[in-house]
């Protein structure tokens, strides 16, 4: 299972977390690699825009990305990027629930615990 989770705070996205493999079919995974096209378009896509920090983390089937925008004009371009990724990776939730789930936390949404 892949467990994929955006953390926002207010209506702003912040921070994407990727962990898990699919396992969906060993040595064909389609659906492991339409997970990592949309992650991977989601950093390439944020550090082409001007003005935003974006630090990142990928390793043994984790990934992670954070950013920090200068501006709230270059945090809007940001959440349409994540948005859009966002989209997707709900799609192939819908289509493979049994290896792909998505979860957006928001301040509405967290316990002090995890904050």
């Amino acid at each position: 299972m892949i467990n994929i989770t955006f953390v926002c705070f207010g209506n702003n996205f912040y921070e994407f977390h990727s962990e898990g493999h699919a396992e969906f079919n060993k040595g064909n995974d389609i659906v492991c690699a339409g997970v990592s096209a949309l992650s991977y378009a989601l950093l390439g896509t944020l550090e082409n825009v001007k003005g935003l920090k974006v630090k990142n983390e990928i390793n043994n089937g984790k990934m992670f990305i954070g950013i920090d925008a200068a501006t709230k004009d270059v945090h809007a371009i940001a959440n349409t990027v994540f948005s859009t990724i966002c989209i997707g990776l709900k799609q192939l939730q819908l289509t493979y629930p049994d290896h792909v789930k998505v979860d957006i936390l928001s301040d509405a949404t967290m316990t002090e615990e995890s904050r």
